[in-house]
């Protein structure tokens, strides 16, 4: 039993073991940040365009 729990120790010292909680991914690699604003820019832009078209048209039924 004892070896079982140096074996643990050793293990859990050299790095092997991580500590109980959530998991940690390390920051988001910058591709995946540039993919996501391009598809946030893919989204707006059209519902911008649209929206001001809308407004332009709002505007001129206006008496």
């Amino acid at each position: 039993m004892a070896t079982v729990a140096w074996t643990a120790a050793d293990v859990a010292l050299d790095g092997g073991v991580r500590p109980a909680g959530p998991p940690d991914f390390g920051t988001l690699p910058p591709w995946l940040i540039a993919l996501g604003l391009l598809g946030a820019l893919v989204v707006a832009a059209p519902a911008w365009a649209l929206r001001r078209l809308l407004l332009r048209h709002r505007r001129a039924r206006l008496p």
